[in-house]
């Protein structure tokens, strides 16, 4: 009976010894597969080490547009130029008002009620430099509309290299030159003006805009100068974009804004 007991006692320590090295040996293998933080993880196989690529994910955060899983993308906004970065200032007196443009060296008065005066600025098909930056300028009375461009000034780049569009009367600005007062004749419905401020100026009856026939054209009334200041130097003028012909409107475009043109040259 005591040898019994003893066989039974010796088999449950052997099992027990046997159940404690396998708990052992489980351990002492998952030491050997611990994740790392880094991208390749070694792996214990007899007397040689094995090294597996474990993708990694970043942690950075993207805004997700609501209506899909892909981050949204962010658009730097086109910065918006001021009067002030064209080279403008405008200055207020009684119901009227003064601009002042550094670029052109030109300025003028104009119905306070007309504005603000807006510019825009178009590119032309050749490198900008300092002498020539290859520019056409539009200015526009903002109360009558997005369309009402009253004074274009170009400079010689742009219009020899001008970009792919419809051209437009302003497109001749370029092309003036200090010759012009002897290119204005009665013969050309043309003749010459000298305001008040000796701004020599062509006043011109015909400008066409699309669509417009030979009559319709010849009651529109164009002024044009030259600018000895560059880079811009030759100008026009026109109130047919917001003026009837004959209007009250064209008459204050002449009393006013042509009448009060002046140069940097004078």
């Amino acid at each position: 009976m005591n040898q019994k007991i003893v066989k039974i006692v010796a088999i449950s320590v052997a099992v027990l010894a046997i159940i404690g090295i396998g708990i052992w040996w489980d351990l002492s293998r998952s030491k050997n597969f611990a994740v790392t933080p880094d991208k390749a993880i070694q792996v214990a196989s007899g007397d040689t080490n094995q090294e597996l690529t474990v993708p990694t994910t970043s942690t950075t955060e993207s805004v997700q547009n609501p209506a899909s899983s892909t981050p949204a993308e962010v658009k730097e906004k086109p910065k918006t130029l001021t009067l002030a970065d064209q080279g403008i200032s405008i200055t207020k007196s009684g119901d009227k008002s003064i601009l002042k443009d550094t670029q052109t060296g030109m300025s003028f008065s104009y119905p306070t009620e007309w504005g603000p005066i807006g510019i825009e600025e178009e590119q032309g098909g050749c490198a900008p430099t300092t002498i020539d930056p290859c520019n056409l300028r539009m200015y526009k009375f903002s109360n009558f509309g997005d369309a009402n461009v009253f004074l274009v000034t170009e400079t010689i780049g742009h219009h020899n290299n001008p970009p792919g569009r419809d051209g437009f009367w302003g497109d001749e600005a370029g092309a003036i030159t200090k010759s012009f007062t002897s290119e204005c004749t009665p013969k050309n419905k043309c003749e010459l003006i000298t305001n008040k401020e000796g701004t020599v100026i062509a006043k011109e009856k015909g400008l066409g805009e699309f669509g417009d026939d030979e009559v319709s054209a010849m009651k529109k009334t164009k002024y044009y100068t030259f600018s000895d200041k560059g880079p811009y130097h030759g100008m026009i003028l026109t109130a047919s974009r917001f003026a009837e012909p004959g209007s009250f409107e064209e008459k204050l475009f002449e009393d006013i804004v042509i009448a009060s043109l002046k140069l940097s040259n004078h």
